[in-house]
């Protein structure tokens, strides 16, 4: 299975929402901290399974313009042939969202959906993932109003995330 990931503009939030942001939860970890000081986490399975709805408690990307100045985020889709799978949202340079820390050198993914009929693909090979032409998606947050494209490259995604 091939992914494709699209940056798009701000304009297409309405589609961006069409994908539910809504899941059950069946599990959750617990954080363990080891002797050594490190921390690891254990899943363990919950006697009583919940739906979990952030659009449903008023945090619908239709919403965010309302609290937020959207001009430094970047939106991605993946799509599978045609259909798309996912979406994911990234924020920096927005004074209003504390989780930044007024930084200007920070990201935070805000957002990620994945399809409901995407969700039992199993797990995604960074390898599968691709982008047509240009930079990693790290070097691609800064690009807010056209639509492109590029090939993901692990490597200096990663360099990108934790630097």
């Amino acid at each position: 299975m091939s992914i494709v990931v699209i940056e798009e503009p701000v304009t297409v939030l309405g589609e961006y929402a069409s994908i539910p942001i809504a899941f059950e939860v069946r599990d959750v970890f617990d954080v363990v901290e080891e002797a050594s000081g490190h921390v690891r986490l254990e899943a363990h399975q919950i006697p009583v399974s919940y739906m979990k709805d952030y659009d449903g408690l008023g945090e619908s990307p239709m919403r965010w313009a309302e609290r937020f100045d959207l001009s430094n985020w970047a939106f991605f889709s993946a799509f599978t042939g045609a259909q798309c799978v996912g979406r994911a949202a990234i924020a920096r340079d927005t004074p209003t969202l504390e989780m930044l820390e007024g930084r200007q050198d920070l990201a935070l993914l805000w957002d990620i959906r994945v399809a409901p009929s995407a969700r039992v693909m199993g797990s995604v090979r960074p390898s599968s993932i691709r982008r047509s032409s240009g930079p990693p998606f790290g070097v691609a947050f800064n690009s807010r109003s056209k639509r492109r494209t590029s090939t993901w490259s692990p490597a200096a995604s990663m360099r990108n995330v934790v630097a």
